[in-house]
């Protein structure tokens, strides 16, 4: 039997290092598209190509690099409301909580019906100690169809530390 979990063990380990050469293949690949576009393409073009570069930095653990992609497909195409919630992740990943904040609350503009967003923001909030704010955030995704699972954790947290600060 232990040698079927070592099996197991090695299998995911080549897995992993599949994924992340052929990652590192579509980066060089996309940042050779980038480099080698004409300057009359269309920003549509340029922010598709640094979307999905960005979402292979993230599957890389590259959280500052894809942060930088998500960034600019926001800032060339500003109704993009994943490219939000994207940034939004990369900056709570990286401890920058009033950024995500400010991403989610962008994602919420451009899309309120979106519980996702809701959630992701007080996630955030209660990160930086603001639970009222993010209980209200879990009662909004809530209202929008979020199931209570999804939403348990921040809410729970945000009633747990509410509570001890009042």
């Amino acid at each position: 039997m232990e040698k079927l979990g070592n099996n197991k063990a090695k299998h995911s380990k080549v897995k992993s290092s599949v994924a992340k050469a052929h990652s590192n293949q579509k980066i060089k690949r996309f940042s050779g598209l980038l480099t080698k576009a004409p300057s009359s393409s269309p920003k549509v073009y340029y922010a598709e190509i640094r979307y999905a570069r960005g979402y292979e930095y993230f599957n890389l653990h590259k959280w500052n690099n894809a942060l930088r992609d998500f960034l600019e497909v926001a800032r060339l195409t500003p109704r993009r409301r994943d490219a939000h919630c994207c940034a939004g992740v990369a900056y709570l990943i990286l401890k920058k909580y009033r950024k995500a904040i400010v991403e989610f609350s962008k994602e919420i503009t451009l899309r309120p019906g979106d519980w996702h967003a809701y959630n992701n923001r007080a996630n955030a909030y209660n990160k930086i100690g603001r639970h009222d704010l993010a209980l209200k955030d879990c009662e909004s995704a809530l209202k929008r169809g979020a199931e209570e699972r999804f939403v348990r954790y921040n809410r729970d947290l945000a009633r747990k530390f509410g509570e001890i600060e009042e």
